[in-house]
This record gives C-alpha cells, structure tokens and sequence, in this order.
C-alpha cells in the first residue's frame, strides 16, 4: 500500500518514512539504505533521518558513510541529543573512546538529569573492558531511573 502511494505521491515524506523504518525493522538494510536516501532527496535538512541513514549504514559496515552522514547531522545542530547520542555510539563501535567518551560528556552536560548519558558511558566503558567503571556507570543509570529499589527487593 505504502510502495502504491509513492506511484501517487512519490515525494511523500510520511509513506518513504515508513517504508525505511519497516525495512530497518526488518534488517533489510539495502532496501532502507534507498529509502532514506530518497528522503534525504525529499528534504536534505532532516537530522532524524541522516542519523537513520548512519545507523543503517553502520549495519551494512559503511563505516565511511556512517560518519560522513553523522557528520553532515551534526553540521546541522552539533549540540543534538540524538546527534551526540549517535555519534557516542559511532565512536563507540569503531573504538575511537576518546571521542566516544568525549559525547558521552557532552550529553551528560547537555541533560544532566537524564540517565542517556549514563548508560552511553557504561557502554563505553563495557566495550573497553573496564568492567568496574561500566557497573558504577549502570548503577547511575539505574538510580536516575529509580529502578535500585527494585533490585534492592529481589
């Protein structure tokens, strides 16, 4: 039905939205890597779907594409919770933990009451083995998400 309202209205923001998201639910990464390009091609400002794009090009293993997207989202508002959050992750997966841990900061300083930042860092701190510093990290996370009682209770 989707694909039929593209031959309609093939500029459609909402239906090749969809489209993307359901083939990214679907680990169909080719096909949603066309879709978001086409969104892209619809409006190239969008930072939700350059961020989109990255992750789906992340899993085909673009690891090229993946920052140059990230970069292109962050151009647009560097100071993003989902810019930094992705880029976090990005840094992350390529072992680049100095700036992995450096947007993990960031976002701790941008949300101070969140635990996003929290969880990116024991993430961070998981992937480089640093066991100790990856619990401590979680245990914030979990505090600021009022979920210690309930492990306190079990």
């Amino acid at each position: 039905m989707l694909k039929k309202a593209l031959t309609l209205y093939p500029d459609s923001k909402e239906a090749l939205q969809m489209i993307a998201d359901i083939y990214t639910e679907n680990e169909e990464y080719n096909s949603a890597e066309n879709y978001y390009e086409r969104l892209l091609e619809v409006d190239n400002n969008d930072i939700e779907v350059k961020i989109n794009l990255a992750k789906v090009y992340l899993h085909l293993d673009k690891l090229d594409k993946t920052k140059e997207m990230l970069m292109k989202a962050s151009s647009i508002d560097d100071n993003s919770t989902e810019v930094l959050t992705a880029m976090a992750g990005y840094y992350t997966y390529t072992q680049d933990f100095d700036n992995a841990k450096n947007y993990c900061n960031r976002i701790i300083q941008k949300l101070p009451k969140s635990p996003l930042g929290y969880r990116k860092l024991a993430q961070l701190y998981e992937a480089t083995g640093e066991n100790h510093l990856s619990h401590f990290n979680y245990g914030i996370y979990h505090e600021m998400k009022n979920e210690i009682e309930k492990f306190l209770n079990l």
